[in-house]
């Protein structure tokens, strides 16, 4: 049973580290995004984000 508990257990925290990780990429990217068009409309210039 603890094998396969093991078993079951690795691959689902795995997968959650995974997840968790795309997760917080694109809610980066969205926060920069938010950013960068408060500082459109504030300002009325484009700005350069350095991609």
């Amino acid at each position: 049973m603890t094998a396969l508990g093991l078993a079951v257990a690795i691959p689902a925290v795995l997968g959650f580290n995974t997840i968790n990780r795309a997760n917080k990429l694109f809610v980066a990217d969205l926060n920069r995004f938010g950013n960068d068009l408060l500082a459109y409309f504030v300002t009325g210039a484009r700005v350069n984000s350095g991609e």
